[in-house]
């Protein structure tokens, strides 16, 4: 099964990951200011950890101007691939299930 969410969820779930001192944390400010704005970002592997929360791979698509060191190009856009656990409700709330 595969996941989306916007740049509002991410910011979210990375709220929640730092708020409950979860494994794979990220910095939500530094995150905020370099993701595109209006980005979708695509889960690439997740399952549940510890029982009580889900630990996603994600594909992160960057602002325009951005270039860091190891970031991806698709199609002339720019992502990096980081990893997040949220809790299970968070997730629920701010991820979609992607379908093809």
């Amino acid at each position: 099964m595969s996941y989306s969410t916007t740049t509002r969820g991410l910011v979210l779930m990375g709220m929640d990951a730092e708020k409950h001192g979860r494994n794979k944390q990220i910095d939500t400010d530094l995150l905020a200011k370099d993701i595109h704005p209006d980005g979708t970002h695509v889960c690439v592997m997740s399952f549940i950890h510890n029982d009580v929360e889900m630990r996603g791979e994600w594909l992160i698509r960057l602002r325009d101007d951005m270039d860091p060191k190891g970031c991806i190009d698709i199609d002339g856009m720019k992502a990096v691939r980081l990893w997040i656990d949220c809790g299970l409700d968070v997730w629920g709330a701010c991820t979609t299930e992607v379908t093809t």
